[in-house]
């Protein structure tokens, strides 16, 4: 053999066996008739253990003999595709293969030239990123919070918790509906105006309240927050919505406790103030007056100490509703405790107005009360004081119909008296209205 030829096969044997990735050739058969020491490295056999045998012996996949017999034939094309190896010690090697047809000194296709690609590596990160979107998708999944991309114009993705808060069966079933769809008329101002700040900042804008609608109709309060988001290259928001429903009535629960009594539902003396002070400036304006009212049960803690505080706080609660359905509209009605109410009635012109009003509380009291099989008869005596007549402040005004009833006691009960400046015995333990709860 020539010498060049020598040099030439020596060179193609070297380049063959110390490539970088692993190469083999089969014959038409599929028998391993050459394998590179690179492959030979990678999987951990000796060349006489794998020369002769039919490559697909090594492999972890089912291979069909057709196949390559088709590819042999030109019938299949030769595309890189992916296999799994297996080692001589029983572990696996993920690979790609490349395969190009070889052909004999005739131009006959005599078998097939495989180039052989670790990809542990690439599978590797392929798994890390599987798992970490695992990871993702379900804590999105999984999320108590509704989450929605919105793009173009319409929704591409809504997770359970969305399906579950709008009332679908799937959350499929919102896919291709505009968010807009589901924000109440009342919040729709609002919800532009986010929208609008949000594509002319490109960033997060701060949670907003809004109200949205179920697909039944039925309205949910919720807590909003939105930033830009780019889903499959294109400019989208990404939605996280949280029903704050409970979160709502936990606050209003706490309103009505600081400015409500809790056996009767009434304004307390806080919230009464406030009423009586709106009604004042309203008076100045309109030049009306406004009304005062004291009232005190006659007796009370007779039926108390008697019958037991249960009665005693039933009959407080219907004496309650009594004195509420003689009142107006506007009208005001709180407890300041025990058995002690007092009003505030706006818009009147003169002091008969009051006493009219205290008129009909009176009678209202004297019908009986049925309460645990007792019928019990209750009366009361009412003060009253007028603004801007009888004071301009607050306190002044309770502390002088306060006065006025404890004149109604001295009278004989059951009835009201108008407060008369002078020097009228008032109760010195009566505490000042101001500041106090």
């Amino acid at each position: 053999m020539p010498a060049s030829l020598t040099d030439s096969e020596e060179l193609y044997r070297d380049l063959f066996d110390n490539a970088p990735v692993g190469y083999h050739e089969v014959d038409a058969q599929g028998r391993l008739v050459r394998v590179n020491q690179t492959e030979l490295l990678m999987l951990g056999y000796e060349p006489n253990e794998m020369i002769g045998r039919f490559a697909w012996e090594f492999v972890v996949e089912a291979i069909s003999r057709e196949a390559f017999a088709a590819k042999i034939a030109g019938a299949l094309p030769l595309a890189p595709f992916e296999r799994t190896f297996r080692r001589k010690d029983g572990s696996v090697l993920p690979v790609m293969l490349e395969e190009r047809l070889l052909h004999d000194v005739d131009g006959q296709v005599c078998g097939i030239r495989t180039t052989v690609f670790d990809i542990t590596a690439r599978k590797a990160v392929e798994r890390a990123l599987r798992e970490s979107e695992e990871r993702y998708r379900q804590l999105v999944e999984l999320s108590p919070d509704a989450i929605l991309v919105h793009c173009e114009g319409k929704l591409v993705f809504c997770n359970g918790a969305a399906g579950r808060l709008f009332g679908a069966a799937k959350p499929e079933a919102l896919l291709g509906r505009r968010a807009l769809d589901f924000v109440h008329a009342e919040s729709r101002e609002l919800a532009r105006e986010q929208g609008h700040k949000l594509r002319g900042e490109q960033a997060s804008v701060p949670a907003v309240e809004l109200r949205i609608v179920r697909l039944d109709g039925s309205p949910v309060e919720v807590e909003v927050l939105a930033m830009p988001f780019a889903h499959r290259g294109k400019d989208a928001v990404l939605v996280v919505i949280r029903d704050i429903t409970l979160r709502k009535l936990a606050e209003q629960q706490i309103r009505s406790l600081a400015y409500h009594d809790p056996l009767t539902a009434l304004p307390n003396r806080i919230l009464f103030s406030d009423r009586l002070t709106m009604a004042t400036a309203q008076a100045n304006r309109q030049q009306h007056k406004v009304g005062v009212l004291f009232v005190d049960l006659d007796r009370f803690k007779a039926i108390n100490d008697s019958l037991g505080h249960a009665i005693g706080d039933k009959l407080l609660q219907s004496v309650a509703r009594r004195i509420q359905s003689c009142l107006r509209e506007g009208d005001t009605v709180s407890r300041l405790g025990g058995d002690e109410f007092t009003l505030v009635l706006p818009g009147l012109r003169e002091a008969i107005d009051a006493t009219r009003a205290a008129d009909k509380i009176l009678a209202a009291l004297r019908v009986p009360f049925r309460l645990e099989g007792c019928e019990l008869k209750v009366s009361a005596s009412i003060g009253i004081s007028l603004y801007p007549d009888d004071g301009l402040e607050i306190d002044a005004l309770v502390r002088n119909a306060d006065v006025a009833m404890y004149r109604a006691k001295e009278q004989g009960r059951d009835g009201h008296q108008l407060y008369a400046a002078g020097p009228l015995r008032r109760r010195s333990d009566r505490p000042s209205f101001i500041g106090k709860t």
